[in-house]
């Protein structure tokens, strides 16, 4: 967003097994986003602010939830990607320096990136 890092985004691949793999196939990424919220959860402690949500970008399945971090005011948003036979997860941290207003913003340019990204 600017140059004083009070918002990163990141990309990383999730890795799913087989049978998970068939799961999300068959219902949405309902299951892998339970699987990374407990994830993070286990590591840092946590606050849900916003669960899970599936939904499609431009026919991409996707999933979107947000959770409050231990340090305060800070807020990660992750929008899960299934890009077929992989799954990713697009995280943005916003730092307490970002303005709560300007949250809707940052939002839209994390979806913009998932959006014109060739999975």
């Amino acid at each position: 967003m600017r140059s004083d890092y009070a918002a990163t985004l990141g990309v990383r691949e999730v890795v799913i097994d087989a049978e998970t793999r068939r799961e999300v196939n068959r219902t949405d990424l309902g299951r892998v986003a339970e699987l990374t919220l407990a994830i993070a959860s286990g590591e840092k402690g946590l606050t849900i602010v916003m669960q899970p949500v599936v939904s499609t970008l431009r026919g991409t399945k996707v999933c979107t939830y947000e959770y409050a971090t231990g340090h305060p005011g800070d807020l990660v948003r992750i929008v899960l990607v299934d890009a077929g036979d992989e799954v990713y997860e697009v995280s943005m941290l916003m730092t307490s320096r970002v303005d709560e207003k300007r949250i809707p913003e940052a939002a839209s340019l994390q979806e913009a990136f998932v959006q014109n990204v060739l999975w």
